[in-house]
């Protein structure tokens, strides 16, 4: 066996010595270019807080820092990253009388993944509490028609509202690029108009 010393160079240094003092180099050892950067000082950094991301094979651009309290979402084209705050508030209206149909909500800026629903009719016990990802629904309201059933629950509506002369209810059916459609169904005599909110996240 042959027993030695083997020595690493930066690029600014050269080794010395004779060829016997140091053993054999293995094979496939391959030097790093001088011209290469290291992590920390490759120019593709630019300030504090970029990101650095893939654009392609063996290519990457930076991702500057976004505004305080923003968050990381992959784009709608799925090609990227970027900064986004991905939560909306907003209200809408609902006439109870109106016949079976849709209604959408525009205007919120991305594609929501969750919504919950807020519902009432002014002056009255109609009241509805609700959850909706387009799939799966919860809701939880009152029961304006039937005062010994004050309070009931949904595993397939996000909105429920319930008065004296009969009831409407909800659900997401389409979840849009800047907002979402909901699919109202009504049952008997229905009126008033309902003030919704609602919170929608991307």
């Amino acid at each position: 066996t042959t027993s030695g010393i083997m020595e690493l160079a930066t690029d600014a240094e050269t080794i010395t010595g004779t060829v016997t003092d140091r053993v054999v180099t293995p094979a496939n050892i391959v030097a790093r270019a001088a011209s290469v950067s290291t992590i920390a000082t490759d120019p593709i950094w630019a300030a504090a807080g970029d990101l650095v991301q893939g654009t392609g094979n063996d290519a990457a651009a930076v991702l500057s820092l976004g505004a305080a309290n923003l968050k990381a979402f992959v784009n709608a084209g799925a090609t990227a990253i970027e900064w986004a705050g991905g939560i909306k508030i907003g209200t809408f209206a609902r006439t109870l009388s109106d016949a079976d149909g849709t209604q959408a909500i525009s205007g919120i800026g991305f594609k929501p993944s969750h919504v919950i629903f807020l519902g009432a009719i002014d002056d009255s016990k109609t009241y509805s509490i609700g959850f909706d990802d387009g799939t799966s629904r919860l809701a939880v309201y009152s029961n304006d028609y039937n005062i010994a059933d004050t309070w009931g629950a949904g595993t397939t509506i996000s909105i429920e509202l319930i008065n004296v002369s009969g009831e409407s209810h909800a659900t997401i059916t389409t979840l849009g690029s800047d907002g979402f459609t909901l699919t109202w169904v009504k049952s008997g005599s229905s009126t008033g108009v309902a003030e919704l909110h609602y919170i929608a996240f991307r």
